[in-house]
């Protein structure tokens, strides 16, 4: 839409109103995805608490205002990265021109003791419960 315009000046979602070069974003996607984020139920998270000098994991309520528009990009490459996509491949399918970029996503000091980050090793088990209810119920 913006051939002229170099990338880097680019919006991820530009407005299609007064903006010749799409370096405006348009505002009325995160009024609306707001407004649809504070109307869902609460998602209850593992969440690493200290309670009475020992540290425990409690089901607590996702802070929501950690869910916006760009927040899904980044949710994107992370979950590519945790699960093993090379990185120059996740470099092309996230289109960063620079490398290291995409080596952000891949910080094994986050590296949970049993080599894999504590979301990726939560989603694995909770999946492998999912299987066993459904071969249970076959």
């Amino acid at each position: 839409m913006f051939p002229d315009t170099p990338a880097d000046e680019l919006k991820l979602l530009p407005s299609t109103r007064t903006n010749p070069h799409g370096t405006k974003a348009i505002n009325s996607i995160s009024e609306g995805h707001r407004t649809w984020v504070d109307s869902l139920p609460d998602f209850l998270v593992p969440t690493t608490v200290e309670e009475n000098g020992q540290t425990v994991t409690r089901m607590l309520p996702f802070d929501k205002s950690r869910i916006f528009p760009y927040a899904y990009r980044h949710s994107y490459a992370q979950r590519h990265a945790d699960a093993g996509v090379a990185p120059d491949v996740l470099k092309e399918l996230m289109d960063h021109s620079d490398l290291k970029t995409t080596q952000n996503y891949y910080n094994p000091r986050e590296l949970h003791p049993m080599g894999e980050k504590p979301q990726v090793a939560w989603s694995r088990r909770e999946a492998e419960g999912l299987r066993r209810l459904c071969e249970l119920a076959a």
